[in-house]
């Protein structure tokens, strides 16, 4: 979920060797039938019988590329891990899916001129400060009648940011959160030609944290809201406030 190697890239907020160190020891499985975020593909994709390609942009460790996989997708795909030209494809030809292209490059040396049935990103384009052109990058590979999906974390809500600003600060450093914005997705989109069919914010409340917080204060924070989680997942799910993932789906109809 990230771009421009090494290089110094001053529009991008996290350095190439973050996720090198992270992706280690992961180890490469498709996501949980439970999750929120593969439930929320399986409303949208059905599965297809016809051989039409799926592309996503940030695609290393591939657990919900592997969904489009389940759903009878050829996969392809680009990541500036070195993993994504070996590891990744082996493993998605082990399950048996439909394997395409996959290479180790930056977003913005993309081939424009090949376009895709679906485009994915799944917490890509909000590690970037230009998150707007990386946006229309992934407009220009949909084909006609193709779709569009992206997803980021929701920072951008009061409760969701109060938690990550305060109790998960670094990480929330690694993320945009003025580009954690559906509406102007939706905005930017139909100016491009697409029917945007779902935007805004799904899933009940839940927060993570990338290390847990070593001042009392904190810890006191971190208790008080794991103990008001299960209160809070009554809300319906689809609060600015509260819901963890922004969504967007459309369709490319000019």
């Amino acid at each position: 979920m990230q771009t421009n190697s090494k290089i110094t890239n001053p529009n991008f907020l996290v350095d190439q060797n973050y996720w090198d160190s992270s992706y280690e020891d992961l180890p490469l499985q498709i996501i949980s039938e439970k999750d929120t975020l593969r439930q929320w593909i399986q409303e949208y994709i059905p599965p297809i019988k016809e051989n039409l390609k799926c592309f996503e942009i940030g695609c290393y460790p591939g657990r919900y590329l592997a969904v489009m996989g389940e759903l009878g997708f050829e996969l392809n795909g680009i990541d500036l891990t070195s993993h994504v030209k070996t590891k990744l494809p082996e493993w998605l030809i082990s399950q048996k899916y439909k394997v395409g292209t996959f290479k180790q490059m930056s977003v913005f040396d993309i081939d424009l001129s090949i376009k895709y049935d679906i485009v994915c990103s799944f917490g890509f384009i909000e590690h970037f400060k230009n998150w707007e052109e990386v946006l229309k990058i992934h407009a220009s590979l949909v084909s006609f009648n193709g779709i569009l999906m992206l997803e980021t974390p929701n920072f951008s809500g009061c409760i969701q940011k109060f938690i990550h600003k305060n109790l998960d600060n670094e990480n929330y450093c690694r993320h945009y959160v003025p580009s954690m914005n559906p509406e102007k997705w939706k905005e930017i989109l139909e100016s491009f030609g697409f029917e945007v069919k779902e935007y805004g914010y799904i899933g009940k409340f839940e927060f993570w944290t990338d290390k847990k917080p070593v001042s009392l204060i904190k810890k006191q924070m971190l208790w008080f809201f794991n103990r008001i989680t299960p209160i809070l997942r009554k809300i319906k799910s689809g609060s600015h406030s509260l819901s963890p993932y922004c969504v967007l789906v459309a369709k490319k109809i000019t």
